[in-house]
């Protein structure tokens, strides 16, 4: 696979770009070595090379591929749906919770992540623990050196595997009820069997939302739209996608 370059805007293009480096990742790092390797190249170019590829074989780096490749993946066939033309507003906040319910399942398979980034690296392991000094405070008021040995694998799983899956998952919740909200206010426009009085009450609790944008009268505008619909198709149809309308 041919690696790829990247793009602020579309999820498909950094998903590429993961999956390329980890697909390619022996014979990327291959050619990273023959470059540094090679006596012709500036001292510069030789520093980089070495540094990069010296980055590349650490065990946190291809978890971390591992990882992104996993995530990536599922954000980009979220975003693939969401831009569906027959989807509705409900379905976007359907999918977007779907979306963070994935992500927290996730938390519960870190072990198959790093049995996959051992496969890559068998002889590599976390880097060393270190041991880290905190103070702590007797009951008489002294304070002490306390040294406290961190595990290097939990210290990555705490502080930068959960740490990302919680904070992806905050972000897709938040979205999933934006969305569901808009849909509690607007999706009734989409239908054309909901009784009358059904109308006129989401169209009070519309104009009552949105005072500042709309008036008193939306709720005989949107009645007269739903016959204009009904006229149309004959009852046809009952549901109207967004874009359709």
């Amino acid at each position: 696979m041919v690696l790829k370059s990247l793009s602020d805007t579309r999820w498909e293009a950094h998903s590429s770009a993961v999956s390329a480096v980890l697909e390619s990742f022996p014979e990327i790092v291959g050619a990273l070595e023959c470059i540094a390797d090679d006596q012709s190249q500036k001292g510069d170019t030789v520093r980089e090379t070495t540094s990069i590829s010296g980055k590349m074989q650490e065990f946190e780096f291809v978890l971390m591929l591992v990882v992104w490749q996993e995530i990536l993946q599922k954000f980009h066939l979220t975003s693939k749906a969401l831009q569906q033309e027959e989807l509705h507003l409900g379905m976007c906040g359907d999918l977007y919770q779907s979306l963070a319910a994935y992500l927290t399942d996730m938390r519960k398979h870190f072990h198959t992540f790093q049995k996959t980034a051992k496969n890559m690296l068998p002889n590599v392991d976390y880097k060393e623990s270190r041991r880290k000094r905190r103070k702590r405070q007797d009951n008489d008021g002294h304070t002490a050196d306390v040294t406290q040995d961190i595990n290097a694998r939990e210290k990555f799983r705490v502080f930068t595997f959960c740490s990302i899956i919680d904070i992806l998952t905050t972000e897709t919740e938040r979205n999933s009820k934006v969305y569901k909200d808009l849909s509690a206010r607007f999706s009734y426009l989409t239908s054309t069997t909901l009784p009358e009085e059904e109308y006129s009450r989401c169209s009070h609790d519309l104009v009552t939302f949105y005072h500042e944008d709309l008036s008193i009268d939306t709720a005989g505008e949107v009645k007269q739209f739903q016959n204009y619909l009904q006229s149309r198709f004959q009852k046809k149809r009952t549901y109207f996608t967004h874009a359709k309308l």
